[in-house]
């Protein structure tokens, strides 16, 4: 029924390696907030392609915007950690490790912007198909898990909440990825269904919200077609669920979703840090309070972390993307959107894969499927066929890195 990908695009050795990270970035054998071992073999890929592109950064002219408004935020965020850590985290020896891993998050970033200068247009649908078939493999072997026993389930995570963030951020990057003019609507219809059925697996209720616009937006921006593929995914969610697959988080009490037992009350105990930022970790400086762990939001905890220049930058970035890609960005970015807004997942390495490729979509015409030439034909670019009008096309001539292409650094 699924087909696997293929590789319309020249597979080296980095890039192998990069697929293959993606790939297993489900495999947790360590604590959570940690590096993975996916994490090591992305490093190893972007390290690779730095060493082979003479540690040039080379990224479409038209996606440097952005990658400025992120760097500018990685680099205020490192700050805000440096200083920090110089004042009173040395004795804590894990104390810098979230700016590294920001850092580390940031090369990856770069690197996939700079994938199609590399690889050529058609890595973007590549990089599509895979995090379809990846969804598609991990829901076919979700009701092994569920024989197992739990109404929850983690798979090969440490917790179920990471088992619905890493299907929101492959929905996303599958749609962000996706060539619209060829998207069937049996893809369409799978991908959503593969990514609801993980979610509903983890029995994640902030997991189903953060699914629902995308679903919504896709019956209302593709038509009848959207229409088709939101009910059959609507439908099936229904039914899951009334099969009692969530009835473990339907039923879990209200008074655990309540902000003061996530930390969100402490940027309001602890004003002093909100316009510079407190910086991650360092949990002794909150001692006062009983909730002692990281803000339980990927925005309250960049807003106390960064302070409001960060935040500003952050939520910047996010604008600039959505300005650039329209409606499509909006809703490719809408589950991590949404459940950030109640789960802390900065640091998740395929959230920045999915912002890099949510970019390139934006400022990329899809590629045509036949011929890739160094200049768009005359007159308005293609559409979308999401609800844009147009898109700046930009492709790359095969074998010609600099095509299209900027260097920094």
């Amino acid at each position: 029924m699924f087909a696997l990908p293929t590789l319309p695009v020249r597979l080296d050795l980095p890039l192998a390696m990069f697929f293959t990270a993606m790939a297993t970035a489900c495999l947790y054998v360590g604590p959570s907030g940690l590096p993975q071992p996916a994490d090591g073999l992305i490093a190893l890929a972007v390290a690779a392609m730095a060493v082979t592109n003479g540690f040039r950064i080379q990224i479409p002219r038209a996606t440097q915007p952005i990658a400025v408004i992120t760097t500018a935020f990685i680099g205020w965020y490192t700050v805000v950690q440096l200083a920090w850590y110089l004042d009173i985290g040395q004795d804590q020896p894990l104390a810098f490790l979230p700016a590294v891993m920001r850092l580390f998050n940031l090369s990856v970033f770069l690197t996939v912007l700079g994938l199609p200068v590399r690889y050529g247009p058609k890595i973007l649908p590549t990089i599509g198909r895979l995090a379809r078939t990846i969804l598609y493999v991990l829901a076919a072997v979700a009701p092994v898990f569920w024989v197992a026993g739990g109404a929850r389930q983690t798979l090969t995570f440490n917790n179920p909440n990471q088992l619905a963030y890493y299907a929101l951020l492959l929905v996303g990057i599958a749609t962000a990825a996706s060539d619209p003019r060829t998207t069937t609507i049996r893809t369409t219809v799978t991908t959503l269904l593969a990514s609801g059925a993980l979610v509903i697996a983890s029995g994640s209720r902030s997991g189903l919200g953060a699914l629902a616009p995308l679903v919504l937006g896709v019956a209302v921006l593709q038509g009848r077609r959207g229409l088709v593929a939101a009910g059959v995914a609507l439908l099936a969610a229904g039914g899951a669920i009334a099969l009692g697959f969530g009835e473990t988080q339907i039923d879990r009490a209200i008074e655990s979703e309540q902000g003061f037992a996530r930390g969100y009350d402490r940027l309001v105990l602890y004003p002093g840090y909100l316009l510079t930022g407190a910086g991650d970790g360092g949990l002794d400086r909150f001692s006062g309070m009983a909730y002692q762990a990281e803000i339980h939001s990927t925005f309250g905890q960049v807003l106390m972390g960064s302070g409001l220049i960060g935040f500003g930058l952050f939520v910047w970035m996010h604008l600039a993307m959505i300005r650039a890609g329209g409606w499509p960005a909006a809703l490719s970015l809408s589950p991590a959107i949404v459940y950030g807004i109640t789960h802390n997942g900065i640091r998740t390495t395929e959230l920045w894969i999915l912002f890099a490729v949510v970019t390139l979509r934006a400022v990329t015409a899809p590629s045509p499927s036949t011929t890739d030439t160094a200049e768009a034909p005359p007159g308005p670019a293609p559409s979308s066929g999401l609800g844009r009008a147009s898109v700046p096309s930009w492709t790359v001539l095969p074998g010609k890195r600099d095509a299209g292409g900027a260097t920094l650094g």
